[in-house]
């Protein structure tokens, strides 16, 4: 965590203050990655928001199971996605299903629609095609490209074996690359009329 004050988690018995200390400066510096992560899975700012909430409230009654400074960002992250699919998990006995496969669809659609729409090179084609993908590969994504975490600390994050973790990203470039492709025909022949692709 550059440029801020941190404590060594190497030290024996760091105090209860040093830790605390940490743990705010941890979250000030990944508060936006947690969001973005948390959106990702969960597509509503306000169901983002509270997973981000009680994710720090997890995290911080959790303090004393970081042992060190090193896996903050994958240790934080974990619980955050943990809370994230069980917020998922609740939504999904509440809401009735059939509504549910509709929204997905049409928020598929809505992102294909402004990837084309707004993109010349701004990346939107590319997080447009990334929300497309499944939720076992975005995650992956997320985690690897835009969050850089490393294979093995995915791995720890997702309680996933390694190579489970490499097949995915795999298969998750090879999903980006055809939904890229059928984006960039959609965009050489100016609409959209039919809406099927």
């Amino acid at each position: 965590m550059a440029g801020k004050t941190m404590i060594d988690f190497h030290k024996k018995n760091p105090s209860v203050k040093q830790r605390e200390e940490c743990f705010i400066n941890g979250i000030r510096e990944y508060k936006h990655n947690l969001f973005r992560i948390a959106k990702s899975i969960l597509h509503h700012d306000a169901e983002a928001e509270d997973a981000v909430s009680e994710t720090i409230c997890k995290a911080y009654s959790r303090l004393d199971s970081l042992r060190s400074l090193e896996s903050f960002k994958p240790w934080v992250m974990k619980i955050l996605i943990n809370e994230c699919y069980a917020a998922a998990k609740r939504r999904s006995r509440i809401e009735y299903w059939p509504q549910v496969e509709n929204a997905c669809l049409e928020d598929r659609n809505i992102a294909i629609q402004a990837g084309v729409e707004d993109s010349r090179g701004s990346g939107s084609e590319l997080r447009a095609a990334v929300s497309l993908l499944d939720q076992e590969f975005r995650t992956v994504v997320i985690l690897f490209y835009y969050e850089d975490l490393s294979i093995k600390d995915i791995s720890k994050v997702l309680s996933l074996p390694q190579g489970t973790v490499k097949s995915r990203l795999a298969r998750a470039k090879q999903k980006l690359k055809v939904l890229l492709e059928i984006e960039k025909g959609f965009e050489g022949k100016g609409e959209m009329n039919d809406g099927s692709f």
